[in-house]
Formats: structure tokens, C-alpha cells, sequence
């Protein structure tokens, strides 16, 4: 487990890099209210389709290599530590889990010495090409059964690492593993009792 001086170190990358942004939100704001807001006052629309005074843009990190590359292998780590077996694949849900899946497969791989596959899981069939729904499971040749991690950036609703895992598992894959860099610790996010999944997260 991560101390509190390597915590520190991460959350103050991820603030020096510009990543938080904090708005002063009126306590009560309705769906109407919001257009009328100035900018700095508006609350921020989540991918779950709930409002909030804060966000944390992970998936802008994507072009801080060192940033990214280092919060993905302390999160490796944090993986690695608490299931040293039963990964078989790494998936990232489109689109913030994706670099940083790809990453953490990487670095998976280094830590149990051997290949961890990268797919990635859309968001909606595509309307064009070969209509997949997870991408590079079959150039992988990753059997059926096979047990992913579920990857997302940031964990808030948990709406779309829900989404995620039942992909997974209705192409019939196991998924009862889920990681995220940022996990906000809301009691709404209880993937325990949505997902039947554990989930592990590098910071909160």
C-alpha cells in the first residue's frame, strides 16, 4: 500500500499539472438556472448526467507522459499487490479509461512477467465496420472465460465502469476487478453492491 508521503507527491502532480478545477456553485441550482450562471458559477455536467462544483480532468493528463506514466505505475502496484493472480486482460472503457489501461497493462506485465492484453470497451456499437463492441479481444485470442480488469480514470457515479463490466461479462468474460487513478468516494459508487466488482484506485 502506497504511503502518505507517495500520495502527496501524486496529488500534488495532478494539482501543479492544472488537472482540479474548483467553481463556487450556488447551494441550489436548478437544471434551468444553470444557462444563466456565469461560467466560473456553473456546475460541471458528469458523464452520470448528475451536476457537481468540482472535476478533476484526468484524461487531460494524457499529454503529461511523466504525470501519466507515473500515476499509472504506482496504480500498477497498488493492482499488482492486491491481486497477485486472477488478471488475465487489462479493459479501458472509452474514453478516459484508455490511456491509462494501456498503460497499466504495461506495467502489469513488467510485474508478473508476463503479456497482460489491452482491449478497449466502446461506448456504443459502432454504426460502420465490423460493429465491435470490444476492441482487440480477437487479435489477442483471448479465450472466453478469461478474467479483465475493468479500467476507467476516475470513479464518481460509477456509471460508466458498471457499463463497463457488463460488457465484459455478457461476451462472456469474467469481470469482478475494476481500477480507476481517482476514486471520489461516493457512497452512490457502491460497486460492491452494482457491480459485484472490487474496485482499486490510486488516489481519493
Amino acid at each position: 500500500m502506497l504511503n502518505e508521503a507517495t500520495l502527496d507527491r501524486i496529488a500534488g502532480e495532478i494539482l501543479n499539472a492544472g488537472a482540479l478545477e474548483l467553481r463556487e456553485v450556488p447551494p441550489k441550482v436548478t437544471n434551468e438556472d444553470v444557462p444563466q450562471l456565469p461560467r466560473e458559477k456553473q456546475p460541471f455536467l458528469y458523464a452520470s448526467g448528475n451536476w457537481g462544483p468540482g472535476y478533476v480532468s484526468v484524461k487531460g493528463l494524457v499529454g503529461n507522459q511523466r504525470v501519466m506514466v507515473m500515476m499509472c505505475e504506482y496504480l500498477a502496484f497498488e493492482i499488482a499487490e492486491k491481486w497477485p493472480t486472477g488478471i488475465d486482460f487489462v479493459a479501458g472503457n472509452v474514453t478516459g479509461g484508455v490511456v491509462p489501461g494501456w498503460q497499466v497493462s504495461r506495467e502489469l506485465s513488467n510485474l508478473f512477467g508476463k503479456t497482460i492484453p489491452f482491449v478497449y470497451i466502446r461506448e456504443l456499437r459502432k454504426t460502420g465496420g465490423q460493429k465491435e463492441l470490444i476492441t482487440g479481444i480477437s487479435n489477442n485470442q483471448i479465450p472466453s472465460g478469461a478474467s479483465g480488469l475493468d479500467m476507467e480514470e476516475l470513479v464518481n457515479f460509477a456509471e460508466t465502469i458498471r457499463n463497463g463490466a457488463g460488457c465484459l461479462r455478457e461476451a462472456g468474460y469474467k469481470a469482478d476487478k475494476g481500477a480507476c487513478i481517482l476514486y471520489y468516494g461516493n457512497p452512490e459508487a457502491d460497486t460492491s453492491n452494482w457491480l459485484k466488482q472490487e474496485l482499486r484506485w490510486l488516489t481519493c
